[in-house]
This record gives structure tokens, C-alpha cells and sequence, in this order.
């Protein structure tokens, strides 16, 4: 373990020129898996992809010449990351920034990625590291009933927002502004229909959307909302006892 700890420091770092070559590949990774370069301080074999790595050459090279310095190590390109890897490309050089999936022998990797990176030609070369899922839950009472919050893949979303500075208006039959769940995250709303600020929620159902949106969450209580920080503005467009709403009120809520 301590010589594939050492060899592999020498081959590839955390802070690895694939995070700014290959921006465009990278773009969902925030999303959905937590920062991969606590991945590789201490890597173990079972943490890269066997018989592939990573490599960019140097922009400007032939693509043959390329070629040739991935013949001569029985390593062989896939294509480039954005180009659909059964599709050859009819580029005669490399362009910048392209970093290629390389098929190399199996228990190869380590080996092929130290001779690449004496050539000249060679931008970088590394492992293409396996990185693992990570999730944010919450304590809230019915957290466990929020059925649409793993198929919405929140848990994933919320590692990287929760709604910091943004408002959302909830067009509905008002919000109960004493529910302990809302009553941090609310703004002063405004009733269309009577044209005052009064959004007593007397049927419930706006109160029930504000909460889908942005209870208060991870406190131990009630449900966990999508945007946890989120402020809601209230904007009551019925009065009536059963919820409904006219069009017309609707209308001038959103305009």
C-alpha cells in the first residue's frame, strides 16, 4: 500500500489539471457527488478505474503522433471527453483542452501515467478516480415521508444550496403566519382580492405549499421542505372558504 501511496503521489495531485481541462464533464459532479480530492490522498487500487486513465496531450500535437506515444505504452484513446467515444474524430491535431479516455492494461495504470508524463508532448496523465456519493438528511419528524425529496434528488441538491437569498412567491389561499414551520422564513404578503395585506390562510392549502417549499427544516419537527432557506412571499388570491379562485385574481397576482 505505502508504494502505490508513493508512486501515485509522483503521477497525479488533488488539485489535478482535469478540474479546469474538462470543465464541461465536470459541470454535473457538484450535484451529485461530494469533492473528489479527499478521494485520492490515500488511494487504494479499488478507488480508480481499472484499464483506463486520463490523459490530455498538449494542444497542437498530430493526432497521430498522439497515437503513436499511446502505441508504444499498449495504450490506446477512446476519444475525448465530449465527443461520443464510438465516433472517430477528423481532427488532424489536438485541440486544447481535450482530455482522452485511454484503454491501458489492467494493473497498468500507475506505470503507463509515470512514462506519459516524461513526454513533452504529454499535458497530464492520471487515474480516473472512482468518487463516492454523498447526501445531506435531515431530522425533521416526517422526513421519512418526503417521498418526493429523494426522487427529486434533493438530499444530493442540498450539498450544494438550500435556497440561501432566494424568494419564492406562493400564489395561493394564504399562509398561517404563526406556523412554526414558516413563521422564520416568511415575508409580508399581500392579498389581491381585498387588496390589503391580510393572507390569513382560512382554507389551508397555501399553507400546506408554503411548507412543500420552505418549512424550516432539520429542527426536529414537522416536514423537511425542497429549499430550506428560502423566503416565502405570501400572495393570497382567494378568500373564499373552499380555496377557489378566480382567474381574473390570478391573473393580477402575477402580473
Amino acid at each position: 500500500m505505502k508504494k502505490i501511496n508513493q508512486q501515485h503521489a509522483r503521477v497525479a495531485t488533488a488539485t489535478s489539471p482535469l478540474n479546469t481541462s474538462a470543465k464541461a464533464a465536470a459541470l454535473l459532479l457538484p450535484l451529485l457527488f461530494a469533492n473528489g480530492a479527499s478521494a485520492v490522498t490515500n488511494p487504494i487500487q479499488d478507488t480508480w478505474a481499472q484499464g483506463r486513465i486520463l490523459v490530455q496531450p498538449k494542444a497542437g500535437v498530430s493526432v497521430d503522433s498522439f497515437n503513436q506515444i499511446l502505441n508504444s505504452h499498449n495504450a490506446q484513446t477512446q476519444g475525448h471527453l465530449g465527443q461520443s467515444l464510438q465516433a472517430s474524430s477528423s481532427d488532424a491535431v489536438v485541440r486544447r483542452g481535450q482530455t482522452h479516455l485511454i484503454n491501458v492494461p489492467k494493473q497498468s495504470e500507475l506505470s503507463t501515467i509515470k512514462a506519459l508524463l516524461r513526454n513533452p508532448n504529454i499535458e497530464f496523465a492520471e487515474l480516473d478516480m472512482r468518487v463516492t456519493p454523498s447526501q445531506v438528511s435531515a431530522n425533521d419528524t416526517y422526513y421519512s415521508r418526503g417521498w418526493h425529496l429523494n426522487t427529486m434528488n434533493l438530499p444530493q441538491a442540498w450539498m450544494s444550496s438550500m435556497g440561501e437569498n432566494v424568494v419564492v412567491a406562493v400564489l395561493d389561499t394564504g399562509v398561517d403566519a404563526d406556523h412554526p414551520d414558516l413563521v422564520d422564513n416568511l415575508l409580508a404578503g399581500w392579498n389581491i382580492v381585498s387588496n390589503n395585506a391580510d393572507v390569513t390562510d382560512v382554507f389551508g392549502h397555501g399553507t400546506k405549499v408554503a411548507g412543500v417549499v420552505a418549512a424550516t427544516s432539520d429542527n426536529s419537527s414537522g416536514v423537511t421542505s425542497i429549499a430550506w432557506h428560502a423566503s416565502i412571499l405570501p400572495v393570497k388570491i382567494s378568500n373564499l372558504s373552499n380555496g377557489s379562485a378566480y382567474w381574473s385574481d390570478i391573473a393580477r397576482a402575477v402580473t
